[in-house]
Order: structure tokens, then sequence, then C-alpha cells
């Protein structure tokens, strides 16, 4: 099955650069043959990851030092610098590794065919292998607590449902695997749609669905509890990725969009220095049905000019380029193992007391200890169980070739 489009501006597939710094550090085996490297995108993922970390490690180690307890939704902390509101309300990495999954499959798929079949096949082979370890080791963990049909609704996209497996915290960060999937499912024909009627089509769709959010709020809907793991809450943001990598694809070669990098991350600092004087994620307001999309907006933007800077740079950049992109193509596994480690540790009593300051103490915790750790875990995570995986996907994009208007999914 192949979803098709109209277009008049097909364009050729573009190689997957296999020398140079692709094939530094043993990725380039690894590396998509849908969509040519863009180094951009490793150092993105390595700042959502590195995000996750430190927001989950400041939040539940300083909470152990100011109250002796778990972090609860009453203790979260104001700050007056804009760096360290980002760390505290760092759960925005989810919308940035939910743009940046937009970003990167439309760069792709831009005035291209998409096998349906074949795209989701890819996602399985990216998605499942770790997926299915993590929740094998929790089951061995929670063994007592597992029942059939939770697992399945776990295992087959449904963990930011009720009803879904619950194992400790081994599953805390599983929900956000299956919005994904729920993401990947409407891809194909989503993309079919904006190669065939442009950007109009989709600022139409995000304005449908922040109108249906204002009347799902009217009815009843808590704009936390109701947004934040739902598909719902996050496809504005995945849409916004979608038109900023097609927009790239298209005009890369002649657009200066690497001056947006400046700009939008400095919206970023501000839009998490605002929100979290506002009373940060728990705060229940009207306006937070709007938050969904300015943060795809804004994260938008610096996917965008953080991506074309580097590609305006060519394939040399030195080591801490080098480090920082490995650490991005091993996100997947320290995100989905962080909260494992940070919670062992929490549970093991090694938290060193190295300043008085509890956030700036955890800080240090997460950097000298959790991070090492973390990453050290996820890099062998990687290599066994994902980069064998990731060697069998198959291109799943083909040359455009101009079909009937009506045509959206052709046989």
């Amino acid at each position: 099955m192949v979803v098709g489009q109209n277009t008049n501006t097909a364009r050729k597939l573009e190689p997957v650069p296999v020398s140079g710094w692709a094939s530094l550090g043993g990725f380039d085996s690894t590396r998509s043959q849908n969509v040519s490297y863009l180094v951009g995108v490793d150092h993105v993922r390595c700042a959502a990851a590195l995000l996750i970390v430190y927001y989950h490690g400041i939040q539940l180690f300083s909470s152990d030092v100011r109250h002796h307890r778990t972090f609860l939704p009453s203790d979260w902390q104001t700050f007056s610098d804009p760096v360290s509101t980002l760390l505290a309300e760092g759960h925005t990495a989810v919308a940035l590794f939910i743009t940046l999954s937009g970003f990167i499959f439309a760069f792709g798929a831009a005035d291209r065919e998409v096998s349906y079949r074949q795209f989701l096949t890819n996602r399985f082979l990216r998605t499942y292998p770790l997926l299915i370890f993590v929740v094998a080791t929790g089951c061995a963990v929670h063994q007592r607590n597992v029942s059939l049909i939770p697992l399945l609704q776990t295992l087959l996209g449904g963990a930011n449902l009720p009803g879904a497996q619950w194992l400790g915290n081994f599953s805390v960060m599983i929900w956000s695997v299956s919005l994904e999937w729920q993401l990947y499912l409407l891809f194909p024909a989503l993309m079919a749609l904006l190669n065939r009627s442009g950007a109009a089509l989709f600022a139409g769709f995000i304005a449908l669905v922040l109108a249906a959010r204002g009347v799902a709020f009217l009815e009843g809907m808590d704009p936390v509890q109701g947004l934040y793991t739902q598909l719902f809450g996050r496809i504005d943001q995945f849409l916004l990725g979608m038109l900023a990598g097609w927009t790239y694809a298209r005009h890369r070669r002649r657009a200066a969009f690497h001056h947006l990098l400046v700009p939008a991350l400095v919206l970023v600092l501000a839009g998490a220095f605002a929100f979290n004087q506002s009373g940060g994620w728990p705060q229940p307001g009207w306006w937070k049905l709007a938050t969904p999309t300015l943060e795809g907006v804004v994260w938008a933007g610096a996917i965008l000019g953080h991506v074309a800077w580097t590609d305006r740079h060519g394939y040399r950049p030195g080591p801490i380029s080098r480090a920082f992109a490995a650490v991005g193509a091993t996100s997947y596994s320290i995100y989905l193992w962080h909260f494992v480690f940070i919670q062992m540790q929490r549970g093991q009593g090694w938290l060193p007391r190295l300043v008085e300051q509890p956030e700036l103490n955890a800080a240090l915790v997460v950097t000298l200890t959790t991070l090492p750790l973390t990453l050290a875990f996820a890099a062998l995570s990687y290599q066994v169980v994902e980069k064998p995986f990731l060697t069998l996907r198959k291109r799943y994009v083909t040359r455009a070739e101009r079909v009937e208007a009506h045509a959206v999914v052709a046989g």
C-alpha cells in the first residue's frame, strides 16, 4: 500500500551520506535509508534526552532533601532565572521529541510517496525491541501485578490510556511511546495531505484542535491531565514539526533558516520562565489549552534553526559535536531507562550532600552520578538491543509520481 500525493515538484531521493562524519562512531549502518543524515537532528535528540534526565533528577532528588519524601505537585518550585526555570519545566522535552519526530519524517517524505506498511515496519524495528526488553524487565520485577489484558494494551499502543499495565519505574516513560505510535499511524496520510494541499490545511487543522480543546474545557476537561499524555494534546506539536521539516526540505538551499536559532532559543527560555512563574505544570488554567501549540511553535523554530545552522557547516564537526551526536543516537535508551536509575539511586540512598542548596545539589548529583551511569547503560542498550534491528530497516519513500487529485490512498 502506498500513500500518494499530487505534486508537480517531485524531487530525486537524496543519497544517505556514509562517509566523513556520518560514518564516525559506527553509526553509518543504522542510518535511515529514507532521509539524508542531518547531524543537527542528533544534537537536538541529545538536548531533549539530557533535559528530561535533569528535569526528573533535580525534581526528585531535591524533594528528598527539602521534604524527606517523594515529590508532589504541591512542591513545584519557581525560580528567578531562565535556565533554572527551563530545567524545572523540563517536561517540555516531550514536546521537543514529538516536534522533532514530525520534522524528521516530513523532511524525508516531502514530495515523495510513503509506503504505509514499510513505514510502520521501520517504526516497529526502531521502537519495539527496546520497548519489549524494558517491559519484560518490569514484568520480572512486578510479576505479581502483571495481567494479560493490561499488558497487551501497553504493548499494543495504549500505555497512555486508562487500564494500561503498571510496572513501577519501568512503565513511567512508556506512555509517550504509545503516543508516538498513535502519531505514526496517522503520518502517511497526513504527509500525503501536506504534499498535496500545503501548509494552509495544517494551519486550519491546528486551529480546529485549539477550538475543540476549548469545547472540551467548557465540558469539564482538565487542561493539564486531559492534554499532557493524550493525542488530543500533542498532535499540533507533531503537525508543526511536519510543517518545519517539509518547509526545510523544499527550501533547504535557498532560505536562511539558521537565523531562526537564536530568537527561537530566546523564546524557549522566555516561555519556560513565564510558564514557571505562573505556577508551572500543576497549575490549572484555561490558557493551558494553547500551551502545547506554543511549545510546538518555539521548538519547531529551534529545530529548524539548529538543523539549518549545522547543515551550513557541512559534515566536519569537532569532538564536542560528535559527542553530542553520539548521545543523541542513544536518546531512546536514555529516555526509557533514566527514570529507573534515578529511582534506584533514591532507593539505595546514593545521594551525597555536596552543597546546601537542594536544587543545585541535585543538579550536581545528576551530573556526577546519574548521568554517567545512565549514558553508559544506554550505550550498551543501544548497541545490543537497538542497533541490530536498526540495520534491518528499509526504504519506505519513493520518488513521487503525479496521481489523480482524488487518490489519497492507492493500492
